[in-house]
């Protein structure tokens, strides 16, 4: 009889439940705006913000995929579009939404940084080792072009960071050891890529 009159109050009180509220989608795909193609959003990811009440929806990065889904219970959105790796610019629009949806392609500018990569080593003797073959002097250490370019390493020490076109002090935190050379000046680079090897000693 007890289970009989729980059924009974669950399913009217679902029956009497306040409904849900309207619901919006954002859809879109990204593009790269000087060539048309398609952006995958390897390193971006997008959130869409509702600034009166501060609540947020946020879109995590995907391989291989240049367009995104979300839904939001409010209509005036302001959709940041942010790319991590620093290829393209910080996409930042307010969007009202008509009717119950809102598909669109955004077009994300190149910042055109120069892609520094290679690999973070420690002079050990007449060998160079990654930073995970050192003892507690390097196994931490961390390289940072600028206070902002850090350089995240892999296990072999290869590191790959997006930088402005600039001169950058080389700077380390967790180690001891110092930067054989003390700085990179990448204002000269003309391409968009340049190998550049940091060796601690």
């Amino acid at each position: 009889m007890r289970a009989l009159l729980a059924l009974v109050l669950a399913v009217a009180a679902g029956a009497c439940g306040s409904p849900s509220g309207p619901s919006y989608t954002i859809s879109g795909r990204l593009v790269d705006a000087e060539t048309g193609r398609p952006v995958p959003r390897t390193a971006i990811y997008i959130h869409a913000f509702d600034d009166a009440t501060k609540r947020q929806v946020t879109v995590d990065r995907e391989e291989d995929d240049d367009s995104f889904v979300l839904k939001t219970t409010w209509p005036v959105v302001r959709l940041r579009v942010a790319d991590t790796s620093n290829e393209y610019r910080l996409d930042e629009r307010t969007l009202t939404i008509a009717g119950d949806a809102w598909d669109g392609t955004i077009r994300l500018v190149p910042t055109h940084r120069v892609r520094v990569h290679g690999r973070v080593l420690w002079r050990d003797g007449t060998k160079l080792r990654p930073p995970s073959e050192g003892d507690g002097r390097v196994s931490e250490a961390h390289v940072y072009f600028g206070r902002d370019g850090g350089a995240d390493c892999t296990e072999d020490g290869s590191y790959s960071v997006r930088l402005p076109r600039e001169k950058f002090d080389i700077l380390t935190i967790n180690t001891s050891l110092s930067p054989a050379q003390k700085s990179l000046d990448l204002s000269a680079v003309k391409g968009d890529e340049f190998a550049f090897d940091v060796i601690l000693e």
